[in-house]
């Protein structure tokens, strides 16, 4: 059990669990990534709570966090993203009580897993805000006004071809397939369609 009284050991098992929960965050569903998570920062408290830690560099630890998020949300602002790895770097060096002015933790450790811990963090959070900015690429909203054809006969139900794709319909009067249609609106995903009366060459 003396490994679990290893400040190194409790560090990784900190940014194990930083990027687990990351990973939880960016991507929810399997649950192994949260439960994974909860596991390595729970040891890590274990470890914590044995061995003590230093509460003014969990401060820094903790304060760095702010101008990281800041530059994901902006990545014009790269200079956010380097005072956050310093803060990260120096203030998880510092976690464990330190023997004079050396950290408890390996600094060549701290420097590679903050650096790593940092970026994958950046990216998948870029990740997911840029996916969350993408507008749906099927919106029924867009083909309103649009023309089509019948694929099938239309009344209460049926389905109308409208550029590339293909969609439910309903009309007020029956309109047999193959016709032409213009598109007045929608009623959820199903388009709402009149029959185009406009004679095409």
């Amino acid at each position: 059990m003396f490994i679990l009284l290893d400040p190194n050991v409790g560090y990784l098992l900190l940014m194990a669990g930083v990027v687990l929960a990351t990973l939880a965050v960016a991507a929810p569903g399997t649950g192994i990534p949260e439960v994974l998570a909860l596991a390595f920062l729970g040891t890590a408290a274990y470890i914590a709570a044995k061995i003590g830690i230093n509460w003014w560099a969990l401060v820094i630890l903790l304060a760095a966090i702010v101008p990281l998020v800041i530059s994901i949300r902006k990545p014009k602002l790269g200079w956010l993203l380097i005072l956050s790895l310093v803060g990260i770097v120096f203030g998880s060096a510092y976690l464990f009580p330190t023997l004079g002015l050396l950290p408890s933790v390996n600094l060549i450790l701290v420097i590679v897993a903050s650096v790593l811990v940092i970026g994958f963090i950046w990216f998948a959070s870029r990740k997911v805000i840029q996916a969350a900015k993408v507008k749906p690429f099927h919106n029924p909203d867009k083909v309103i006004g649009m023309n089509g054809y019948t694929k099938t006969a239309v009344h209460d139900s049926g389905s109308v071809q409208v550029g590339s794709e293909l969609y439910s319909a309903r009309s007020e009067k029956e309109i047999p397939a193959g016709k032409w249609v213009v598109v007045t609106g929608r009623q959820g995903f199903t388009l709402l369609i009149e029959e185009d009366k406009k004679p095409r060459r």
